[in-house]
């Protein structure tokens, strides 16, 4: 099976482009063709070239399609031979293992805060499933990591937390809590806090966060993750 793999990798002679593709997917756990096409081949007019590209990659084995319940598009997982692949290519530790489909859609809306900064040069974005088995990166209350983080061209440490479905109020006001420690520890993990929810969910959200940060209006901000996109693009 190895030699056949190996044999596979020769034939198709994968692109740098190619392995950036494969290199997004696992290390966010899951793609569409439409973001792929985007962040790595946006120049293309359409999405037809992606598609071929990326449809290569599954016959030789480097990717599996994953079928998520009311969700009309191709999503993409990297597979193991294909973490394997790109290893070294990643600036952070790579997780080998598959991420939980019930978390897919999740992933896949934070794809589109990691798209928008990388089309705009800030490539530094790292998810929570690089995060987690990195030692070196300080758990929040010892357990939690942020759904992401960035730099920014100022060199802010951003962490991006994003709820898409309501919480139990305990549960917001702990992880707010866990936040406001770190952010005011002297040898903090970033600098900055971006909470995202859904539109649905601001309302409920608002006033517990004024209250978690009270404090520090300068570090933490709420926002809806359509509003965070309309203002990384308003920033070119």
């Amino acid at each position: 099976m190895e030699i056949e793999s190996s044999r596979k990798v020769k034939r198709l002679h994968p692109t740098e482009r190619d392995k950036r593709a494969i290199l997004f997917i696992a290390e966010q756990g899951f793609a569409t063709i439409d973001q792929l096409w985007r962040v790595i081949w946006g120049e293309q007019k359409s999405a037809a070239y992606a598609r071929g590209r990326l449809g290569a990659l599954e016959k030789s084995g480097f990717l599996k399609p994953v079928a998520l319940d009311n969700f009309p598009f191709k999503v993409f997982r990297a597979t193991l031979k294909a973490k394997h692949f790109v290893a070294s290519e990643s600036k952070n530790i790579l997780p080998m293992g598959d991420i939980s489909k019930t978390i897919a859609m999740h992933q896949l809306e934070l794809n589109e805060v990691r798209i928008e900064l990388e089309v705009r040069g800030i490539d530094s974005w790292r998810s929570a499933e690089s995060l987690i088995i990195d030692p070196s990166f300080k758990k929040l209350g010892g357990r939690h990591v942020p759904d992401g983080l960035y730099i920014t061209s100022k060199g802010v440490r951003t962490a991006v937390e994003y709820d898409r479905t309501m919480r139990k109020k305990e549960r917001i006001k702990d992880r707010m809590s866990s936040y406001v420690s770190e952010l005011y520890s002297p040898d903090r993990s970033f600098d900055r806090l971006i909470y995202l929810v859904t539109p649905q969910l601001e309302r409920a959200y608002r006033p517990l966060f004024e209250q978690g940060f009270s404090s520090m209006e300068d570090r933490a901000v709420l926002m809806t993750l359509p509003q965070f996109l309309e203002a990384i693009k308003g920033n070119e």
